[in-house]
Order: C-alpha cells, then structure tokens, then sequence
C-alpha cells in the first residue's frame, strides 16, 4: 500500500517535514501489515510527492504500476501536483523502478503552478493492455480564486505497456 505523506499546516507552518510517500506491505492478506517507511527507487533514490491521491494498478502482465505525482524537491503542502508520471513497482522490495518511471503530463510554462495533475482514475484497457488515464486538471486556465477556475478539460492519456 502506498501512502501520502502531508506537510505545512498548523503543526509544520515552514514545511520543513519532508513530503513522502509512505509504503507499508501485508503478507496475510490485510490482517496485519508492515510498519510504515519511506517509499523510494529501486537505486535507494528518495523522491518527494505532494499531499496528493496516487494510484497502484495491477496490470494483466503480473506487473504493478504507480501512478502519481513526483517532485525533485520538497513539496509544499498539495504543491506541485505536476509532474504526473507512471512507474512500475519492483515485486521483490515494492520499490518504484527508477528506470521505469516517465511523464505522462506537466505543467506548461502557460499554466498556474497551481495546476493540478492529481484528480484522475487508472484503468487497464482489456483490448489494447494499455493503461488509461482520466485526468481533469484542475486551475490549467488559471487560478485567481474565482468560480470559473474550478472548470477543467477532461483528458484521456493512454500509456503503451509492452
């Protein structure tokens, strides 16, 4: 199981905490489960990753895929949920594969840093195997607080798994 991490708020005004996700693996089927510790690459790379939803998809192949957003420096909070990216888990340490692990979108230089690439569903197509992302960007016309900037496009962005 992958967990978000949560910095800023009353407890930790400067952000200071690191913004983790967090991973914790059950060998009984659920009944009891690992402690918690921060989830990284396969090469012991720590990642940093918004207070933000992400998703693991078992796909058809026997692999597992993370879906998710990713930063290369200590988030703030929900910020950046840019870029979203895919990477496939390593089955024998539930590591995410560093090599494996590829853009599906980032923010362009036109949009608010507070665009938002975290509100999406991942399914596995039964026909092609590809995986299919459904994301609503939120704020990816702006964001100045008015009613109009909670409107978003729908995308549907097919990631090719070999």
């Amino acid at each position: 199981m992958v967990m978000r991490g949560s910095n800023g708020g009353s407890n930790d005004p400067k952000h200071i905490l690191d913004s983790y996700k967090w991973y914790s693996y059950s060998k009984d089927g659920g009944y009891s489960w690992s402690p918690p510790k921060p989830w990284m690459c396969d090469d012991n790379t720590i990642f940093y990753s918004p207070s933000s939803c992400s998703q693991l998809i078992e796909h058809s192949n026997g692999k597992y895929y993370w879906i998710g957003n990713v930063s290369n420096r200590n988030a703030e909070g929900n910020l950046p949920r840019w870029p979203l990216v895919i990477g496939e888990v390593n089955p024998d340490d539930y590591m995410l594969i560093k090599d494996s692990v590829m853009v599906i979108d980032i923010k362009k230089p036109e949009q608010s840093s507070r665009v938002t690439y975290s509100n999406f569903f991942a399914r596995e197509d039964r026909v092609s195997k590809d995986i299919l992302v459904y994301c609503t960007p939120l704020f990816e016309n702006g964001y100045e607080n008015k009613q109009s900037d909670w409107t978003a496009n729908a995308y549907v962005y097919t990631v090719n798994i070999k």
